[in-house]
């Protein structure tokens, strides 16, 4: 995705903390910051799930997905199904998860297995495996 250096000079003006995370975000995962967005927040993500997977449905240009916890069950197959179907239909789909998810949640390879359903996606500092005696 091309950088809006206008955008991030605007949010460097306005909140020099969030420029300050977005330049990080960028420079490191490679997702440039946007504007006129919106955001909705649910504190617990079964109240905000079924949201969630009917705005899924609806996007027809991208999804940008970032969840710190990703496991599989209920919640992230539902949302799974979607992201793959979108992918499939030409939607750009990226998504990125805490690499910290590897030791026990997810396979180590997992990103490599989404890029085969078309979604883009970056584990957010990996724990790469070591074997120690």
């Amino acid at each position: 995705m091309p950088e809006n250096k206008e955008v991030l000079e605007r949010l460097n003006v306005s909140d020099p903390k969030a420029g300050n995370v977005s330049t990080y975000i960028e420079r490191n995962a490679c997702y440039p910051v946007y504007q006129n967005t919106d955001v909705t927040y649910f504190d617990e993500a079964v109240k905000g799930l079924e949201a969630q997977l009917a705005d899924l449905a609806k996007a027809g240009k991208f999804i940008f997905m970032e969840y710190f916890i990703v496991e599989k069950g209920e919640m992230w197959d539902s949302i799974l199904e979607i992201l793959k179907e979108k992918a499939a239909a030409g939607v750009e789909v990226r998504f990125m998860y805490d690499g910290m998810c590897s030791l026990t949640l997810m396979p180590y390879g997992y990103p490599k297995q989404l890029e085969k359903y078309g979604i883009h996606c970056k584990m957010f500092s990996p724990v790469r495996p070591v074997l120690s005696s």
